[in-house]
C-alpha cells in the first residue's frame, strides 16, 4: 500500500522503513508504472542541485530493493542501459481523511495534468522537502508558498531567484488567489483550481 499523503508505505500491513530519497524514488516509479523512468529523469528529480552520476541512482535502487524485502528485485525492474520501472502490483491511496484536498495545481497544456493535490500550507520548489517539487533550473529550492485559510488561498514568493508571477504580473508580497488564475514559478506555469470547483465541473460533465 502506498499512501502519498501520509508518506507511508506498508507491506503485509507493516510499515516499510524508507529514507526520504528512497521514498521519492518509489513514488516516481509507481506513478509512472508500468513505464520506464530514465536514469537522467531520476537524477533530475532526486538530485536537482547536485553533480552526481548514474552510480548514485544504482545505489539508491539497491537500497530501495533491500527495503522492499524478498520481492524488491522483481518489483523494481532494470531496463538495461536506460532506466528502471515498477513492475509489481501496487495499491495506491492518493488521499486520506486527515489531509483534505483544498486546491489543485494543474499543469498548463492540452490535455491539462494535475501535478499536485495540496492542503493548508504548500511549499513549492526544487527542494526534496517541498510539497510540490518542480524539477526546473529556473525554480528555486524553496520558491513560493500557498496558504489556505478560512476559504481563501494566498500566494507568497519566498525571495526566489527568478520570481513568482500571477497572471503575468510579478508578485512582491502575499496576494490572494482566485480559481483559474495562472501562476508561473520561474518558467513553470501552473493553473490554480479550487478542488470544490473542479469537482463540481467534473460532476456536471458526467451528468451531461
Amino acid at each position: 500500500m502506498f499512501d502519498w499523503d501520509r508518506r507511508l508505505v506498508t507491506r503485509a500491513g507493516r510499515p516499510v522503513a524508507l529514507t526520504r530519497r528512497a521514498f521519492l524514488l518509489l513514488e516516481l516509479l509507481v506513478r509512472h508504472r508500468p513505464g520506464v523512468v530514465t536514469k537522467q529523469e531520476i537524477l533530475d528529480q532526486l538530485w536537482p542541485d547536485s553533480n552526481v552520476d548514474e552510480g548514485s541512482v544504482a545505489s539508491l535502487v539497491s537500497e530501495l530493493r533491500a527495503a522492499l524485502g524478498p520481492d524488491g528485485r522483481t518489483a523494481i525492474r532494470t531496463a538495461h542501459g536506460f532506466g528502471y520501472a515498477y513492475s509489481a502490483p501496487a495499491e495506491v491511496e492518493d488521499a486520506s481523511p486527515s489531509a483534505p484536498v483544498l486546491f489543485l495545481l494543474i499543469e498548463a497544456g492540452s490535455p491539462p495534468r494535475t501535478i499536485s493535490r495540496a492542503s493548508e500550507a504548500t511549499l513549492v520548489g526544487r527542494d526534496l522537502d517541498c510539497d510540490v517539487r518542480l524539477a526546473s533550473s529556473t525554480v528555486s529550492r524553496r520558491h513560493a508558498r500557498i496558504r489556505w485559510k478560512a476559504g481563501t488561498a494566498t500566494l507568497e514568493d519566498l525571495h526566489s531567484r527568478n520570481g513568482t508571477y500571477l497572471d503575468g504580473e510579478k508578485i512582491e508580497r502575499p496576494v490572494p488567489l482566485r480559481d483559474g488564475q495562472c501562476i508561473r514559478f520561474g518558467s513553470v506555469e501552473l493553473v490554480f483550481r479550487s478542488a470544490a470547483t473542479a469537482a463540481g465541473e467534473t460532476e456536471s460533465m458526467s451528468g451531461a
